[in-house]
């Protein structure tokens, strides 16, 4: 593991001679702040929840995509629920319409992680049951720029729902 290397203010000040130490922090601070060392910063990770039949995550500009964590519960209804995702670049008007899960028994409940890349649109949705059955899909969401602001979950069903717990990252925070 590379050891984070604190650079004083006198060293980077216009007067101070380039050196190879210098360089070398500059080189391998950034590698062990990423390799989390001891004595390195450390990043505040971003995390968002939501709850509810449609829940948005908004203010994700600056992100290269997100991670999401959670369960899709199919409610108490009559019908089988669906369980889509769509994304905006403005908040207002939503594309990329994609089932993720469909057809979920009433009271049923699917733990899932699912990823999305903004900038292509690929995603990942990995899930199983109680019983340990897994489900996956993979695809692009479609119709999506490539500046992505908001992602919308939408339990489609009377009394479904979703709980949500989303990391967005890459990019500039």
């Amino acid at each position: 593991m590379t050891t984070y290397v604190p650079i004083p203010n006198g060293d980077i000040d216009q007067d101070s001679p380039i050196t190879q130490p210098l360089m070398t922090a500059l080189r391998d601070n950034p590698i062990a702040i990423a390799e989390d060392d001891a004595s390195a910063p450390k990043i505040k990770r971003k995390v968002k929840i939501q709850t509810g039949a449609t829940a948005t995550f908004s203010n994700l500009g600056t992100y290269g995509g997100c991670i999401v964590q959670g369960a899709f519960c199919g409610g108490s209804g009559p019908s089988a629920a669906d369980f889509t995702v769509e994304v905006s670049d403005d908040g207002t008007t939503y594309y990329g319409t994609t089932t993720l899960l469909s057809g979920l028994a009433a009271s049923a409940t699917r733990p899932f992680s699912f990823s999305l890349d903004f900038e292509t649109g690929a995603y990942l949705l990995v899930g199983g049951s109680s019983y340990i059955s897994l489900f996956s899909a993979t695809g692009t969401i479609t119709g999506a720029s490539l500046a992505i602001t908001h992602v919308r979950f939408v339990a489609v069903s009377s009394g479904a729902t979703g709980y949500y717990f989303m990391e967005p990252n890459g990019g500039i925070t």
